[in-house]
């Protein structure tokens, strides 16, 4: 089945597109990214962003899934991997400390862009739900 971006953000005058999570649990979520497109947008070159993810794969297989969409297949991934990502990206100074505040602005964009987001509470719940240490596992 193919899978359709919720929204599409500008990064580093690059495209992200944004999914809906791929877990079926009835708890709210933040958007997933496109992995390829993020680390696009970070400027990673394909080898650096092939072993990003192929460590980020075995740290936590679950929650890089490989959808088609569009006529291609991508690999998205969870908010918590993006903004752990630039953490790492900037503390080796491969990105600016301010692709943290383009990412945040693109996922709250990407949120806010799906009507059931209207409310406080499923954003408080969504923000929440990575909290949880078993979801990790």
């Amino acid at each position: 089945m193919q899978v359709t971006p919720i929204y599409t953000a500008q990064i580093e005058r690059r495209a992200v597109r944004f999914f809906r999570t791929p877990i079926a649990d009835g708890f709210p979520d933040l958007p997933w990214h496109c992995v390829e497109d993020f680390f696009w947008a970070a400027n990673l070159s394909h080898e650096r962003c092939a072993e990003f993810l192929r460590q980020a794969k075995r740290d936590y297989p679950h929650f890089y899934p490989i959808v088609p969409t569009g006529g291609e297949s991508v690999t998205i991934a969870p908010h918590f991997s993006a903004t752990k990502s630039i953490e790492a990206l900037a503390a080796g100074k491969l990105v600016k400390v301010s692709f943290m505040a383009k990412y945040l602005e693109a996922v709250k964009s990407a949120y806010f862009s799906q009507p059931e987001a209207r409310s406080k509470e499923h954003l408080e719940r969504a923000l929440d739900r990575w909290l949880d240490p078993d979801m990790l596992h």
